[in-house]
């Protein structure tokens, strides 16, 4: 039988979900250093203590999504991977419809935080190998477990899907684009989306696949500077 949650409860989570958000944006610090640093021993302990900080980050956020859903896991299955395809090419859509709108109205075609990865993702091949190991498979990994698990199960398990949509939607927004309302509902909406993934299979895996495959195609235009 679930726990009935008191208003302590609740304000226990926020402060929890709070304290993970900042965590998050702390991890990219290390690596924005590893260009400016010409020690290789000093580099590899800026690598270790990026990826350390991924993994606290992940073994915390699973600690508390356990906490909070402690049902099984769930697995993927063939229906989830289309499920996976069919809202990723929507929300492609979208995302550009957004994006349009962004350049028409605010002549800006990508979110601050964007411009601010492409720039430390630039200053070194070796920054760019790192970061995008993060990006691609670390990211979506933490960021799920905090943002739909820990949100969704944490403070919405039985409240109507919209709920946690919005929550989920806004914080995934604060966490990725202030630059302009457009953009902010591009992030929102990838953040909605992924609750609805959430809800409609059960299973967190479903999510971080769908993350997995949109920082992957989104990463793919900066492997040429690999070769440069």
């Amino acid at each position: 039988m679930q726990k009935k949650l008191n208003v302590g409860d609740y304000i226990n989570r926020i402060c929890i979900l709070v304290g993970m958000w900042f965590f998050i944006e702390l991890i990219q610090l290390p690596v924005a250093f590893i260009a400016r640093v010409d020690q290789i021993a000093a580099k590899l302990l800026l690598i270790v203590v990026y990826f350390g900080m991924y993994a606290g980050a992940i073994a915390i956020a699973w600690h508390y999504y356990r906490q909070y859903h402690p049902e099984p896991v769930g697995k993927m299955t063939r229906g989830n991977v289309m499920l996976v395809v069919i809202a990723y090419v929507l929300f492609m859509i979208f995302q550009a419809v957004m994006i349009l709108l962004s350049n028409a109205v605010y002549h800006q075609a990508s979110s601050e935080n964007n411009d601010s990865i492409q720039r430390i993702l630039s200053s070194s091949h070796l920054t760019m190998v790192v970061m995008l190991i993060g990006i691609v498979i670390l990211s979506p990994i933490v960021e799920e477990l905090v943002f739909r698990g820990m949100i969704v199960d944490g403070l919405f398990k039985t409240a109507p899907i919209i709920w946690p949509m919005l929550v989920s939607g806004v914080a995934f927004a604060m966490a990725h684009a202030f630059s302009n309302p457009f953009l902010f509902l591009a992030y929102g909406g990838m953040g909605a989306t992924m609750v609805y993934l959430y809800r409609k299979t059960g299973t967190l895996k479903t999510n971080i696949s769908f993350h997995m495959l949109n920082n992957l195609i989104a990463s793919l235009g900066m492997l040429p500077l690999l070769f440069k």
